[in-house]
């Protein structure tokens, strides 16, 4: 019995010494069992501690790592490689040990490049209260109050107010807005890869800036006298409702503005390509709203698509919160 033990306890890699007397053939069996699978246990980890080596060292320097071609399958190693190579490449093209990754053109991308161009066409943002209509939830009113109240000291309490003064009814004088664009786009561009999310921000800013021309050429019109300079034009607020708070300026009169004393006034300057003259104005004079749409449809006679971008809207402007210089 004792050497039917102990063979089983060598046939397991059991070091004789740690028979013990009297020890059982099965209790030798069990010995070598767990003496195997703790053996079996620190070989798998030490094979994944080096395959996590191996990845690490491929991604962060890829074609670091050499096949071994006595120990690995053929290829395996070499295929792994190029994986990682495209997973790299895609995130950043100048580490790739071979570059032949694609250009991620994500619906991110899409809508940051839109909104950058959108707000960069539309200065007016700064300078007016335009308000996005909200889907589903209708076209907004622009309110107008046909005789602006006054106030002053009452005579008692409970005294009834003047009801003409709060009187408000929709500002039949606003403007309307419409800048409207869309184009046939054959599928053929549309195949490429990145063309529509570039299409869609240039028709996106194309039809804001000409929206921006129209909110513009609304404030000009409907500012109140114009006024031989800037210093004039803000007189024009003295003893008014409205505080100007903006100057807006072509850029051909940058020069001629003097911004260290409007910033000193906290008065800020906004350059617009859209606007002819100098303007003086609050913020809260040029009430409006504006609402971005865009549609798209097959055109099979144009063996394409029809992509097109509207911006609709109303401006309401009170003559009394914008001044126009004739001369810079």
């Amino acid at each position: 019995m004792k050497d039917n033990v102990t063979d089983i306890a060598r046939a397991y890699g059991v070091e004789p010494g740690r028979l013990a007397t009297g020890m059982t053939s099965s209790e030798a069996f069990a010995m070598g069992m767990e003496a195997e699978s703790k053996r079996r246990s620190q070989a798998e980890s030490a094979s994944v501690r080096t395959f996590a080596s191996k990845v690490t060292e491929l991604i962060s320097r890829p074609g670091s790592v050499t096949q071994d071609e006595a120990r690995s399958t053929p290829g395996t190693w070499a295929g792994f490689n190029r994986a990682v190579e495209h997973l790299v490449t895609d995130l950043n093209p100048e580490t790739a040990a071979t570059p032949h990754g694609v250009w991620e053109m994500g619906a991110g991308w899409v809508l940051a490049l839109t909104e950058t161009w959108m707000t960069a066409a539309m200065p007016s943002l700064k300078y007016a209260t335009l308000v996005e209509a909200p889907t589903g939830q209708g076209i907004p009113q622009l309110p107008v109050m046909e005789t602006p109240p006054t106030a002053g000291p009452q005579g008692g309490e409970k005294t009834e107010g003047y009801s003409k003064a709060l009187s408000v009814v929709p500002n039949e004088g606003s403007t309307y807005i419409d800048s409207t664009l869309y184009l046939n786009v054959s599928e053929l561009v549309l195949e490429t890869p990145g063309a529509l999310p570039v299409l869609n921000a240039l028709l996106s800013s194309a039809v804001a800036h000409e929206a921006n021309r129209q909110v513009a050429a609304a404030m000009q019109a409907g500012g109140g006298t114009a006024s031989a300079d800037l210093g004039a034009a803000f007189s024009t607020f003295n003893g008014g409702r409205f505080v100007p708070n903006t100057v807006v300026i072509p850029p051909s009169a940058v020069m001629s503005i003097e911004a260290s004393n409007l910033a000193a006034a906290g008065i800020q300057v906004v350059v617009d390509p859209s606007v002819s003259v100098v303007m003086v104005c609050s913020k809260d004079a040029t009430v409006g709203w504006y609402k971005p749409i865009r549609v798209q449809a097959m055109e099979p006679s144009a063996f394409g698509q029809q992509v097109g971008y509207q911006i609709a809207g109303r401006v309401g402007v009170d003559p009394a919160g914008v001044a126009t210089v004739t001369a810079a």
